[in-house]
């Protein structure tokens, strides 16, 4: 009797495997293949409440809705893009204009470089050298040839991987064209019959896990949006600090200059570091003691207002502890690079998620038969 138990136990804990795997699998499938519709489901959602005011006070039909809706939010992100370029147009016909002086001034900083520091450090080292015997001064000689060859071997295989990624980046805009048009399509069709696919999946779906799921789908949707939230958070309080940090700094445009390199934080791998660093070299070259040591102080205090402020923005909006939200930032970090650190928040919301509703237990449960 106990051997049919734990043979019985052991299918269904296989059962639960063999769905959780498929499920994970066609998931990547999913997103693979159909990710211009994910979108388009996820800003039809986002749409839908302005769908619904347009409907209901309005007065107008659904696809009318749909479509003015539509071209309010791609109007918006218009005007803001063509507000920026604007402001970035005058940024870079404020650098076209002074981009000469620059050049002459940085050649000229270049030079007294060259004669008062590299010049008689290269004299102090050939007279060093000139002292050696031949065999040191033959190793040192091919040292430095091993030494060029390797930067020359290095410096090709990043521009042909530069060039490579370039050409990969042409040759799938076609793709990301048709991605982005198929992404309308679909956000205007499933907006205009929104709550005719949302009946037609609630009636697919056991009553179970009909109630299951919506319990999931509301915790989720607090969880992840609480996320989104705090990630806009984060990137405003980053962005209002370089606005301030450049006032301070004397930085012409500093409005524009703050957002671009504010919204970098958006982005894996960039970040605000990837401009501030190379703008501080360069301004030291170029004289600007004050300029080139402002940036990286602001720098740091970026550093520092994210590290400080992130874990707690990201805990008040998705409703998670604080040290729960550190240890997953750091294991994502771990696991994945740079992306972890959104991945991981974003695991923790979902497991938090399926323990508050129970769905561990109703699995255990389920294996063992009660």
């Amino acid at each position: 009797m106990n051997l049919v138990k734990d043979n019985n136990k052991i299918i269904r804990f296989l059962k639960v495997l063999g769905i959780t795997s498929a499920s994970v699998l066609l998931g990547f499938l999913a997103i693979q293949l159909l990710y211009p519709f994910l979108i388009a489901f996820l800003l039809a959602y986002l749409v839908n409440p302005l769908v619904n005011l347009l409907e209901k006070r309005v007065k107008l039909s659904r696809g009318i809705s749909v479509s003015v809706s539509m071209i309010i939010v791609i109007g918006s992100l218009l005007v803001g893009i063509f507000y920026l370029s604007i402001e970035l147009v005058a940024g870079i016909q404020y650098l076209i204009t002074m981009f000469p002086s620059k050049i002459e001034h940085f050649s000229y900083q270049l030079n007294l470089l060259m004669a008062d520091h590299i010049l008689p450090l290269f004299n102090e080292v050939s007279n060093i050298f000139n002292q050696l015997n031949g065999d040191q001064q033959q190793d040192i000689l091919e040292q430095i040839k091993s030494a060029k060859n390797g930067i020359i071997e290095s410096t090709v295989v990043l521009l042909k991987e530069f060039m490579q990624g370039l050409l990969t980046f042409v040759q799938g805009l076609p793709n990301i064209a048709a991605s982005f048009l198929f992404g309308l399509l679909g956000t205007f069709f499933i907006s205009k019959d929104w709550y005719k696919i949302k009946s037609w999946i609630v009636k697919l779906l056991p009553k179970s896990v009909k109630t299951k799921g919506e319990t999931i789908g509301k915790g989720l949707k607090i969880a992840l949006f609480g996320y989104l939230k705090s990630q806009v958070i984060l990137v405003v309080i980053i962005t209002i600090t370089i606005i301030i940090g450049l006032f301070i700094l004397g930085v012409n445009h500093a409005i524009t200059i703050g957002i671009l390199i504010g919204m970098l934080d958006f982005l894996p791998f960039f970040g605000t570091g990837f401009v501030l660093i190379p703008w501080s070299i360069c301004s030291l070259i170029n004289g600007k003691v004050f300029l080139g040591i402002g940036l990286p102080i602001l720098y740091l205090v970026l550093v520092i207002v994210r590290n400080l402020v992130e874990p707690k923005v990201l805990s008040f909006s998705t409703g998670l502890n604080t040290l729960a939200t550190i240890i997953s930032m750091y294991v994502g970090l771990k696991l994945f690079g740079f992306a972890g650190l959104f991945l991981g928040p974003i695991t923790l919301i979902i497991v938090t998620t399926f323990i508050k509703v129970n769905v561990f237990q109703d699995v255990w449960r389920y294996i063992q038969g009660k």
